[in-house]
């Protein structure tokens, strides 16, 4: 579950490190959001674009050591990388 705020994503992840995943976004801005989803192997690229206030979702299969990121394009924000067994974390880091 990845959640979107203005200054900072917060991401809950899920407890196994690989296999099939439904990776969902929560637009928590006030604006239209386009982003993607991508594997570090390039081989998983899904577009999709959120509304303010909704919700999307994506299926995502990964195999072993392959790592999974976030990309928010519009607005523009950095890379989350998505670490499955890692419970709960944001980006920026909460001081």
């Amino acid at each position: 579950m990845i959640s979107v705020y203005d200054k900072k994503i917060k991401v809950i992840g899920p407890s196994s490190t690989q296999g099939s995943y439904v990776v969902v976004m929560e637009n928590k801005t006030l604006n239209k959001m386009l982003c993607k989803v991508v594997s570090g192997l390039g081989s998983v690229s899904e577009y999709f674009s959120i509304a303010p206030a909704a919700q999307g979702s994506v299926n995502v299969t990964l195999k072993k050591n392959e790592k999974l990121f976030f990309l928010p394009l519009s607005p523009a924000f950095q890379e989350v990388e998505l670490r499955p067994g890692v419970s709960e974390y944001e980006i920026p880091p909460k001081n």
